[in-house]
């Protein structure tokens, strides 16, 4: 039944304009219509459904920013006689040449000019349209607004250092490019200015989307598009980096108040969770998805974790032992049901946990016996939401303790069977975030800066079959590629980019 959804879904934005078989699949993502096509409300469309396209490449949200840096980091390692995938990375010796470090700069840039193009040429089709199409168009308009901060938010992510509030003015942040008719090189802007323009364009999502995400929309694959929750669940990200904890507690209580109050909840059986985070990728608790279909050209995470030859399982990367013993209870946690112990099938026969999650959904492949190994990104949960609460009221002097536990406690007893109510000071609030964020936000594009931001360096533990010397490093907090390079071939081309401390 989902899948027949995922085709035949006829729902449109406000007017019936664009059906959700067309918005999924109707414009390919490696092609792109002359100017001359900005001219009418149907054109308006075929864009703006190009703009989603452009999101699927395997570089960007369907990959990229997904696992990249849970790799890079302490949660995962990578098996003797692997294929070697993404090992610049995970060796901590990549540069500025390097595709998979690239890949995601690349990817948001695209899908950037995409939506600067339609920006540009909106008031020309505006001049052709009529009041009724005006009206959809300017809800969509929203959609793409967010849309660009949330290319933003990836990019300072990766390619910026962690916002310090003190000197945000001095650090460097990304250009701002609203329009493409823009000087050939631009610089930097600051990291400060960087963070106004997401909150501006935030402000006018805000101004032009009224729809609110509803337990039917999620129950028949309809949370694909943007709704006021992720335009709160955005703002809270971008504050809870900046550190302006008051806001990010604030915006994260409003976003799942509003799910809360549309029948939206956080997923309560282990049935449900695994059904989330291990199935079709669908859930009560997932706020937007990035919709995919069969035909999609996507990123391929469970190809790094769970990849197969006949019977055997050969993953790139398994589990480390550090990350498994953050689970204090695997038997009742149901987040450990995302790993599942095997002998591997490579000569030295290691036998050890396999991570499952996000690796397949039934939904997007062809055929049974070759896997694509895919699945749709959530770009939103409702966990994200309760564990920003519980770090923002925890990290502010003058925080709601009580706050922080109730929302703690709400994650855990809906995540671990039997769990028992607990009361935890401020720093153990703090701590248990920490553990909490990687065990549920895995692979999901966070590791990387949350260590970043908490100024935390790790240490990579020996195991039994995986590669050496990589398997026993130390990276410490003020390591240079916390914050990726910048791509050679953009510093290359315009001599005003400035590369960043492990450019040199």
């Amino acid at each position: 039944m989902k899948k027949v959804l995922l085709y035949f879904i006829g729902w449109c934005l406000c007017t019936g304009i664009v059906s959700c078989k067309d918005f999924l699949e109707k414009y390919p993502y490696d092609s792109l219509p002359q100017e001359e096509s900005f001219k009418t409300a149907d054109d308006f469309s075929f864009h703006y459904m190009g703009v989603y396209s452009s999101m699927k490449a395997p570089g960007g949200f369907t990959e990229g920013s997904r696992i990249y840096g849970d790799i890079q980091c302490d949660l995962f390692q990578s098996v003797v006689a692997s294929a070697g995938m993404l090992s610049g990375i995970y060796n901590w010796q990549f540069n500025a040449n390097d595709p998979d470090a690239n890949s995601i700069y690349d990817a948001m840039w695209v899908t950037i000019g995409r939506l600067n193009r339609i920006f540009d040429n909106y008031p020309a089709i505006k001049n052709n349209s009529t009041e009724d199409e005006i009206a959809s168009m300017e809800i969509r308009l929203g959609d793409l607004y967010f849309i660009r901060a949330f290319c933003y938010s990836e990019l300072v992510k990766y390619y910026c250092e962690a916002y310090d509030p003190a000197r945000a003015d001095e650090q460097l942040g990304m250009p701002i490019v609203k329009t493409l008719n823009h000087e050939r090189n631009l610089p930097r802007n600051t990291l400060k200015e960087t963070y106004d323009f997401m909150y501006s364009d935030l402000d006018s999502a805000a101004n032009r989307v009224v729809r609110t995400v509803n337990i039917t929309d999620v129950q028949n694959v309809r949370n694909l598009l943007v709704g006021t929750q992720a335009i709160h669940a955005l703002r809270a990200r971008l504050a809870l980096y900046q550190q302006n904890y008051a806001l990010a507690s604030t915006e994260a209580y409003t976003a799942y108040e509003a799910c809360e109050q549309n029948g939206l909840t956080l997923a309560q059986s282990r049935e449900e969770y695994e059904y989330m985070t291990i199935g079709d990728g669908l859930g009560a608790e997932v706020i937007m998805l990035l919709g995919m279909t069969p035909d999609d050209v996507q990123g391929s995470v469970g190809a790094y974790f769970r990849k197969s030859f006949g019977t055997f399982l050969q993953p790139e990367f398994i589990p480390s032992r550090a990350f498994l013993q953050m689970f204090d209870d695997p038997t009742n946690d149901y987040r450990y049901g995302i790993f599942e112990r095997q002998r591997l099938g490579y000569t030295h026969g290691l036998e050890w946990e396999v991570c499952y999650k996000d690796g397949h959904s039934s939904l997007l492949d062809k055929s049974s016996t070759n896997p694509a190994y895919q699945s749709m990104p959530k770009l939103f949960r409702m966990s994200e939401l309760v564990l920003i609460i519980a770090e923002a009221q925890a990290s502010m002097p003058d925080g709601d303790l009580n706050m922080a536990n109730k929302f703690l406690n709400a994650l855990k007893m809906c995540r671990i069977e039997g769990w028992n109510e607990k009361t935890y000071s401020k720093a153990q609030i703090l701590d248990e975030v920490k553990k909490e964020r990687a065990k549920e936000l895995c692979l999901e594009g966070f590791r990387l800066a949350d260590l970043k931001r908490w100024k935390m360096g790790f240490l990579r533990k020996p195991q039994p079959y995986t590669n050496a010397p990589f398997n026993a490093i130390e990276v410490k907090s003020d390591d240079p590629r916390f914050t990726w390079p910048i791509p050679k071939h953009e510093m290359d081309v315009n001599p005003l980019m400035k590369g960043n401390e492990s450019n040199y």
